[in-house]
């Protein structure tokens, strides 16, 4: 929905149905704006004043004016900056509401630290990860995850580098 106004008169409200220039199911939608004013700079011109975006998919949950989006399976991304020096961003995703545990190891095997070790609500989820204790090398961290109905488990291993 679009709300159009110019010196503070407001226009007619106009609902545009993007599906019919996405196509059902298309879920990254771009707007780019080209505001103009008179040439002569004696009004203001057009601007937005309100822009509210409705979506209708199940995985997607709007709270106030913020989309957010929940994944469809779980996943750990790569960290990064890798190497690091000191801290790191790992970012991971949970579909469902599970018993998540992060953990790093040295090389050897040993853990190192647990970064999490909680119940996680479904979504997008980042941490950042403070090696300055530790020595350089490379490290694993693993992320292992069971959903609360018990019926979905996930496991995955990545490695990174401390540079010092």
């Amino acid at each position: 929905e679009f709300l159009f106004s110019q010196n503070s008169v407001a226009f007619s409200l106009q609902k545009i149905d993007l599906t019919k220039y996405t196509g059902q199911g298309n879920e990254d939608v771009r707007f780019r704006f080209r505001l103009y004013t008179d040439a002569q700079g004696e009004r203001d011109g057009v601007w937005i004043d309100t822009i509210s975006i409705v979506v209708s998919y199940d995985d997607v949950v709007g709270v106030e004016n913020e989309i957010v989006r929940i994944p469809k399976v779980f996943s750990l991304e790569q960290n990064y900056p890798n190497p690091f020096n000191p801290s790191t961003k790992i970012n991971y995703a949970i579909p469902m509401e599970s018993r998540v545990k992060i953990q790093v190891f040295n090389i050897l095997g040993e853990t190192v630290t647990t970064l999490v070790d909680q119940v996680v609500q479904a979504g997008n989820h980042s941490l950042e990860w403070n090696a300055g204790s530790l020595t350089s090398g490379i490290y694993l961290y693993r992320i292992t995850a069971e959903s609360i109905s018990g019926k979905e488990n996930f496991t995955s291993v990545k490695k990174m580098i401390l540079m010092k």
